[in-house]
């Protein structure tokens, strides 16, 4: 099987060596893959070592979650009017005119 790079890689290859990367398929690793066919039994249970990264992975990821939410939470704290259309989206109109044709702003 035949790996190749995110553009990310290889946008940071040109810019490491200033010289273009070339085609992507030019810079692809070859590696050996087989499916384990132990994964498609209802029985399947990790590793346990495999088990204890799935959870801390999880357990990261939930936090990363929440303080994701705290700072989204505290946004209009800092920003009070960001939630303010200061005009309509669909007609244009100033908030709470009577003039607004689409009836969003009313």
């Amino acid at each position: 099987m035949d790996l190749i790079g995110d553009p990310g890689g290889l946008l940071r290859r040109e810019v490491q060596t200033h010289t273009p990367c070339g085609k992507p398929s030019d810079h692809c690793e070859n590696i050996h893959f087989q499916f384990n066919a132990t994964l498609l039994r209802d029985d399947y249970q990790l590793p346990p070592d495999m088990a204890a990264t799935v959870l801390e992975h999880t357990e990261e990821l939930r936090s990363d979650v929440a303080s994701y939410l705290d700072t989204v939470r505290l946004t209009p704290t800092f920003f009070p009017d960001i939630l303010k259309r200061q005009r309509c989206l669909s007609c244009d109109c100033s908030p709470g005119s009577r003039a607004c044709r689409c009836r969003r702003n009313r």
